[in-house]
C-alpha cells in the first residue's frame, strides 16, 4: 500500500543558489582579523593535554610550511622538531598511563 503525502511544494530556488540568509564563505570579515591570530577552538579557561597541544601546533605549522605540505619531501626542520615534540609528550602519557 502506497501513502500519498499530497502534491509536492515546487522549489523555490534552485538547489545551490544562496539566499539573503545565507553566509558567502569567500566574504572576508569586517574587520580583516591580524595575521597570525586565530580563534582557540576549545571553551575559555580550559586546556588542552600537552600532547594534544604538540599536536596542534605542529597541525598548525604543516598547513602553513609549503616545505611541509609538498607531499613528495620530508618535513622541514621546524616541522621536524614539532613532530619529535608531539612523539615524546604522546610517549611520556602513554609510559604514565601504563605505570597506573
Amino acid at each position: 500500500m502506497k501513502l500519498h503525502a499530497g502534491p509536492r511544494r515546487p522549489r523555490e530556488r534552485p538547489r545551490g543558489v544562496a539566499d539573503e540568509r545565507s553566509v558567502d564563505v569567500d566574504e572576508g570579515r569586517q574587520p580583516p582579523a591580524e595575521d597570525g591570530t586565530h580563534r582557540r577552538a576549545i571553551a575559555a579557561g580550559t586546556e588542552l593535554a600537552p600532547p594534544q597541544e604538540a599536536y596542534g601546533a605542529y597541525a598548525g605549522h604543516a598547513t602553513i610550511c609549503t616545505w611541509c605540505r609538498d607531499i613528495d619531501r620530508d618535513r622541514c626542520s621546524v616541522g621536524d622538531a614539532l613532530w619529535s615534540t608531539y612523539l615524546e609528550l604522546s610517549d611520556a602519557a602513554y609510559q604514565q598511563l601504563r605505570r597506573t
